[in-house]
Order: structure tokens, then C-alpha cells, then sequence
């Protein structure tokens, strides 16, 4: 083959240097197995992700995989990950990063694990609706408010996840009215769990006790009571006394007239009388001469309180009963009224300048909310629950929903452990 280069141009047959090294072969990545904490849906996630640099080693180009899809941030920079996990599962995820150490090549290394979310607690619980054609028969849910001259009576109850779970009935009951010459009454009750128709048991208490104080009230709320309540407010405990005697004579006789018709139900039903069980609280409450008087009566657990926030003071209106064994509590029958002297010791009278709100509850929400005698007594537990829970739902402003629907969704709250009917009943004044 001619050449066909010019034949002054000198021929050079030697090898070309190259224009410059070639890169060198990264060493093999490194890959080792972590494991993070358990995270929950919904919940806020931290962790720390430690490469393990030795020191005077250079952590750069730090990346992550399979977190975003779960909600969950990487930062490349302080190697944290945080955020609140959107479902759950188990879900593998990794992180590279390069390392140098001050003198040495470059290596890969990889950090490989599955990171376990653990459902919603509450997303694990049915909502199953009780049969409308079914035996004693009642709403799942129930809220209601009254109101007459700026005093606004709020009432809610919800059927507790346990019964939603399976279908059943709310067991918790509640009433209120107002009456003549100014008297609220205001009642709440809670069915036996263990009981088969308790749900009408805490009706029947309720509708029948109403009835009788309203009956019982002008016979005994006249001058002369008014007169010993305004004592009262003084720390006169003559009147106090007196006071009692004759707020026995409508209370505690309204309180009996439930138990005697939920025996009179029972036989009407053919059931024993124990398939009825429930326990009541009664609170009534009046304006004297610019005084506000209340007093209250209560066979069983949940609580009546009257709150005075402003004052830093909570008072207890009644004392919760336990029963033979922990969990357990004493039921509306006959035989809690055989001791007049035990039954007087139910009551509770008190008479303020001002007030908060009184208010009634079951157990499902003061053994969620107030776990104990001394909490159930204690004004900065009231005080950190009413600011923060109640009095929101309260009082919320440019909502289209009622304060009673407020307050029926704020009891649909979840605690562990803690999952009966919630009922609340609540007193406020008018200058609320």
C-alpha cells in the first residue's frame, strides 16, 4: 500500500502516551445490616443514622431510599431522619454515603435494613353499627344543649370503641332540664357493662329521677333553703347541715325512685333486676341573690365536680365508690338507701361567688382523663383538661358545627387502655 503522507512529513511509528492516567477502580462498596426503632403511624419519628467514620474520615455524598414514600426525611447533612410515617408495614430502606479517610482512596458504604411501622392503635378498632330494631334499642351517640338566660347546659355521649368493636349498645345515659323557679337538673349515667339491658337501666334511672326532683323541688326549695344555702357560702356548717336535711328529702328520694323503677322495669321485662344495673349521678343548681348554689348525690364511679378556675379551686361533689375488687363499683339498687345515715353522707352542697362550670361525668372519661381520687381533687389536672380539651370544643369560634357537637367529637379521643362509653354533662354560667 502506497504511503500517502508528504514526503518531507517524518514518519513516527512509536506508541502514543496516553493524554492522562485512567481513573482508578473504585474499591468494592461495603454493605452492612442496621436496624432502626419501631415507628407508628401518625406518630413523630426521630432517629440517627451512624456511619461509623473513623476518625479524620470524610462522610460525603450521604443518600437515602425508602423513606420517602413512608413520609420520613433524610438529611445528608446531619444524617437524621424524622417525620410521621403515613402507613404502615414493613419497608426496606438503605443509605450510601462515600468515606475518605485523610490519606486513602474513597469507599462506598451502605447501611441496609426494613423498618417496621406499626399501625394507628385506633385504625385497628371496627365501628359497627348497634341493630336500631334490637331490645331497648337506643342512638350510638346522643349530644343535646339548653340554655335560659345565659346559662348553657351541654350534654354528650358516646358509645365507647369496646361496644363499637362488637356492635353493641351505649350502656352511659344523660338528662338535663330546667325546671321551676330556676332550678337545673342535670343527670348522667352509666350502664353495667357486664349488664344485658343496662342500657335502658341508665334511662330509666335517669328519666325517672328527673321526674321526681322536678315533682320534689317546690316542696322543699322554698325560703328557708334559700336562706341556709347563702350560709353555706359563709362555711356555716349548721346550715350546711340544715341544708342537707332537706335537700335528703329530694335527692337521695329521687335517686331511690330510679332504683325502684329499674326493679319495676326488670319485672315488667321479665329479667332480673341485675340485667338493669347502673349507677347515677344527680346535680342541681339555682342562682340565690347573686349566689350560685348546687348540690349533688351519687351511687357509683364517675364524678361530679364543681370548677372554680379562676379561684385555682375545684370542688368534688361527690365521692366515687369502688367495689369488692379493682375495676368494679357500686350500682343503683334498694338496698343502697337500707342507712339513712349512709345515704345522707352522699350528699354534697356547696355555694360560690362565681364558678367555672359544673361538671358530670362517667368513668370512661375520669378514668381517662383523672385516673385517681386525688387527681379527680386536684385543680391543675382540672385546670390542664379544661384549657386544653374542654373549653376549646367549648367555645370555638367560626365553626359551623354546635358546641354539643364539638364536645361529642372531642370524647371520641384516644388513650390506651381506656376504650368504655364516654358521657359528659356540663354547667356553664352565663357570664361564660
Amino acid at each position: 500500500m502506497m504511503d500517502s503522507r508528504p514526503a518531507d512529513q517524518p514518519v513516527n511509528d512509536s506508541p502514543k502516551e496516553p493524554a492522562s492516567e485512567p481513573a482508578a477502580i473504585p474499591p468494592a462498596g461495603e454493605s452492612r445490616k442496621i436496624s432502626l426503632p419501631n415507628a407508628a403511624v401518625g406518630r413523630d419519628y426521630k432517629a440517627q443514622i451512624d456511619f461509623t467514620a473513623a476518625p479524620g474520615t470524610v462522610v460525603a455524598d450521604a443518600t437515602a431510599t425508602g423513606l420517602d414514600e413512608l413520609g420520613l426525611r433524610f438529611d445528608p447533612v446531619t444524617f437524621a431522619v424524622d417525620g410521621s410515617p403515613g402507613k404502615a408495614g414493613d419497608f426496606p430502606f438503605s443509605f450510601r454515603a462515600a468515606l475518605q479517610e485523610s490519606a486513602g482512596p474513597k469507599r462506598v458504604l451502605e447501611l441496609v435494613g426494613v423498618l417496621t411501622v406499626n399501625p394507628d392503635p385506633k385504625s385497628l378498632w371496627r365501628d359497627i353499627a348497634s341493630d336500631p330494631a334490637g331490645r331497648f334499642a337506643k342512638p350510638d351517640d346522643e349530644c343535646r344543649s339548653a340554655t335560659a338566660d345565659g346559662t348553657l347546659v351541654v350534654g354528650a355521649s358516646r358509645r365507647g370503641r369496646s361496644h363499637a368493636h362488637e356492635g353493641k349498645y351505649r350502656d352511659d345515659e344523660f338528662g338535663f332540664r330546667l325546671v321551676a323557679d330556676g332550678w337545673w337538673l342535670i343527670a348522667v349515667a352509666d350502664g353495667a357493662g357486664s349488664a344485658a339491658f343496662s342500657r335502658r337501666g341508665s334511662q330509666v334511672a335517669i328519666e325517672v329521677a328527673l321526674d321526681k326532683l322536678e315533682a320534689l323541688l317546690p316542696l322543699h326549695g322554698n325560703a328557708a333553703l334559700f336562706d341556709a344555702a347563702l350560709k353555706v357560702k359563709g362555711g356555716d356548717e349548721a346550715a350546711q347541715h340544715a341544708v342537707k336535711r332537706r335537700l335528703y328529702q329530694v335527692l337521695v328520694r329521687a335517686a331511690h325512685a330510679g332504683a325502684v323503677a329499674i326493679e319495676s322495669e326488670a319485672a315488667r321485662e321479665n329479667e332480673p333486676a341485675r340485667a338493669f344495673a347502673s349507677t347515677l349521678m344527680l346535680a342541681i343548681y339555682r342562682k340565690i341573690e347573686g349566689s350560685h348554689f348546687f348540690a349533688a348525690f351519687g351511687i357509683g364511679d364517675g364524678g361530679i365536680a364543681l370548677l372554680r378556675l379562676d379561684d385555682n379551686e375545684v370542688i368534688p361533689l361527690n365521692e366515687a365508690d369502688a367495689g369488692e375488687y379493682a375495676g368494679q363499683t357500686r350500682f343503683l339498687t334498694t338496698t343502697e338507701f337500707a342507712s339513712a345515715e349512709r345515704a345522707f353522707a352522699r350528699l354534697r352542697v356547696a355555694c360560690v361567688d362565681r364558678f367555672t362550670a359544673l361538671v358530670l361525668m362517667t368513668d370512661g372519661v375520669s378514668d381517662a382523663k383523672l385516673e385517681t381520687d386525688e387527681a379527680f381533687g386536684d385543680v391543675g389536672r382540672w385546670r390542664e383538661l379544661w384549657e386544653r380539651d374542654v373549653a376549646p370544643a367549648l367555645h370555638a369560634q367560626g365553626e359551623d358545627t354546635t358546641a354539643e357537637q364539638r364536645l361529642l367529637s372531642w370524647l371520641d379521643f384516644y388513650t390506651p387502655n381506656n376504650h368504655d362509653d364516654r358521657t359528659l354533662a356540663i354547667l356553664l354560667p352565663a357570664t361564660s
